[in-house]
Parts: C-alpha cells; structure tokens; sequence
C-alpha cells in the first residue's frame, strides 16, 4: 500500500530474483505487464546482511528493536532512521531479518506520521533446497526485454 496526496493505492507486485554470483536478474510483473533487469550482484543485493546494513548506516541512525515473529519465524528487527528527514519523503524503515538464517525477510517503510506506506516481504523461501545450476540461469520470457543496468551513466 502506498499513500500519496493523501490517497492510498494498493498494488501487488511479483519479483522473480536469479544470481549467478556475478549478476543479478529479476523479473517484475505488476498490472499484466513484465520487466526484467540485470545487474552487477552487489553483496547487500544477494541477501547479505552485513553490506545491507553498512550501507544503511551512511544515511541512518540504526537502532536494534525487540525480536518479533513473521509467518511463525523467530527475527531481529532493525529501524533505519534517516539521519536528514525530507518533507513528504518515507521516514523510517523497519527491517526483519531471520534469525536462523540472516536474510531480510520483510521491509516496512513508515511516514513521518509512523504509518505503513509500503511493506514488502519475502515469500516461498526455500533454504539449501537441492538444486541443479542451470536453475541460475535467467531466460527471459517470449517478449520481455532485459535491460542493463550495468551500461546506465
């Protein structure tokens, strides 16, 4: 749910995410329509936690929160305040990381007002699951353009 003006616009995304360890590719489908992009496989992008929160940390105040529970999972939960607020920009986020495994499993990212303007969260998660290399390498659907994000100025 995002709120703008005042008004709040619910929209559902689905986001396919494949790294070789070199690449990062993601699918996006949202409203019919499906994108893809590649880029450079940044550690902070590919699920680790220590980058993710190094780079945080340049922009942030981080303040560790009481553990919760998502989707029955035992979590750290982080809040990143920006360290110069904006008016009419998102004000903090709230990161769930799994404590088992370490990976950020949900993001809700509050107004100045401390209300929810989107959260995302992490689904179908599946840890060391049996699988063959060829399932790393991302084909785009009949259609779809890749775009580049490696060769943006």
């Amino acid at each position: 749910m995002q709120t703008m003006a005042g008004q709040q616009n619910k929209s559902e995304q689905q986001a396919l995410t494949i790294s070789d360890g070199q690449f990062l590719y993601t699918l996006m489908e949202q409203g019919g329509e499906k994108t893809a992009y590649k880029r450079k496989a940044e550690p902070s992008m590919i699920g680790d936690a220590r980058s993710l929160l190094e780079g945080l940390r340049a922009e942030y105040v981080i303040k560790v929160l009481s553990d919760e529970s998502v989707d029955g999972q035992a979590c750290y939960v982080i809040e990143a305040t920006p360290r110069e607020s904006q008016a009419g920009m998102a004000s903090t986020q709230m990161l769930y990381f799994r404590k088992d495994v370490g990976i950020n499993i949900k993001t809700v990212v509050l107004d100045q007002n401390k209300k929810a303007v989107l959260v995302s969260t992490l689904s179908e998660l599946k840890i060391n699951p049996d699988i063959n290399a060829a399932r790393f390498v991302f084909k785009a659907p009949e259609g779809v353009q890749v775009t580049d994000l490696n060769q943006q100025p």
